[in-house]
């Protein structure tokens, strides 16, 4: 990132900052990359204004055609807060589900209007519409939308029929007076950043979505908030029967198997931006187990046993093979994957090539494993945006820095 900010609590302020207008608190040390969106942020959730569909949508037929995957609009008293409104959200989710025969659809919180550029949010394992709450407040300036999926579903599987839906959307919407595609911000929590980055893959992989005239979306800002990326290394979890881990979708997690093979090799074009974001929260896995940990946050503290010795002597070295940064387990048993998913992940972040050669130098000058932990902390913190809260979730509804107003 060009902009630079003097401390954690005052960089946390930026890591959304390109779904909202600049605030006096953080404007000045804003990335460039996020100012140059020029975004808005709206009001409360309950009082956002309703767009008005466009003529096309007046007229139906555009809205009839993708109806098989986009839902009815939402009733945004489940955005609100509260266990009894918890209760209706995740019933309203499940019926939906059950509705389209278990497979993903998309729901519209104002009702469509194809005019507008979309923010699609991918919630993660267990959520429902209320952790939607702040994103909400974009309805006034995006058509937004919540991808309902089935945790029980593989991410891959769910991934490919969201790009389904996502392409009829896309569709929907129209060129604008230039020619070009609507844009996507396509923001995915937890297991639903796997879901998000594996449903652009699937378009690139369908040329669908390139930099160029006549891509699907002209441009897309892809968020990975608190995401997957470590992968579990138990390669026995691909195996059949497995019981009831299935029902969370735990064996796409497995290192070496086709989902996560897939994360591992995503490529994408030069109109895809993509921005981690993670929290430093406290795993519940010891460092010696951190290999069954697929959500982590890649600071040196919460990094497994070795890990960042192997890390440290890999970079003072100049190597390049990715496969030198892997380790084995259980007496050789199980190959871990983790650093070697790190590095790749981190390398998509926007920001990372402004800063990894501060992280290599970091590696060459340290005289000891403690020295380069603080250099590789502070130079990812230039890179991954950064909340200091102990939660995986609850940031992105309690956390006013989430969406500065």
């Amino acid at each position: 990132m060009t902009g630079k900010l003097n401390a954690a609590a005052a960089r946390s302020l930026a890591a959304l900052a390109f779904l909202c207008a600049p605030s006096s608190s953080h404007a000045a040390g804003r990335p460039e990359a996020f100012d140059q969106l020029e975004l808005q942020s709206g009001g409360a959730p309950s009082a956002a204004p309703q767009p008005q569909p466009g003529p096309e949508a007046a007229a139906g037929a555009p809205v009839r055609a993708a109806a098989a995957g986009i839902g009815a609009p939402l009733d945004r008293r489940l955005l609100e807060f509260g266990e009894d409104i918890r209760k209706e959200a995740k019933a309203d989710w499940e019926k939906r589900l059950k509705e389209n025969g278990g497979l993903p659809s998309l729901v519209p919180l104002p009702p469509l209007d194809p005019a507008r550029d979309i923010l699609l949010c991918i919630p993660g394992h267990g959520q429902n519409f209320q952790d939607v709450h702040e994103l909400a407040k974009l309805s006034d300036t995006y058509q937004v939308l919540v991808a309902v999926v089935d945790d029980g579903r593989s991410m891959d599987r769910n991934a490919k029929d969201l790009a389904d839906i996502a392409d009829a959307l896309a569709a929907l919407s129209g060129s604008r007076e230039d020619g070009r595609g609507p844009e996507l911000r396509l923001v995915g929590h937890s297991m639903g950043g796997g879901i998000g980055q594996l449903l652009l893959q699937e378009l690139v992989d369908r040329k669908k979505l390139y930099d160029g005239p006549g891509s699907v979306f002209s441009k897309v800002i892809f968020v990975g908030m608190d995401s997957i990326w470590r992968g579990v290394d138990a390669p026995w979890l691909m195996a059949p029967g497995i019981g009831p881990l299935s029902q969370y979708g735990i064996p796409s997690l497995a290192n070496g198997g086709p989902v996560m093979v897939r994360i591992e090799r995503v490529s994408m074009p030069a109109n895809v931006t993509t921005h981690f974001v993670t929290t430093h929260h406290k795993l519940t896995t010891n460092p010696q187990m951190r290999h069954f940990e697929p959500i982590a946050n890649w600071y040196s503290n919460e990094l497994g046993a070795g890990e960042l010795r192997k890390l440290w002597d890999f970079l003072r070295k100049g190597e390049s093979d990715l496969n030198k940064l892997d380790d084995f387990a259980m007496g050789g048993l199980v190959r871990k994957h983790g650093l070697k998913n790190l590095w790749r992940t981190l390398a998509r972040d926007a920001d990372y090539p402004a800063h990894a050669a501060e992280i290599k130098e970091a590696a060459v000058r340290a005289a000891s494993e403690a020295e380069f932990a603080a250099g590789y902390d502070a130079a990812l913190e230039k890179i991954v945006d950064t909340f200091n809260v102990p939660d995986h979730t609850a940031f992105m509804w309690e956390d006013p820095a989430f969406l500065p107003r």
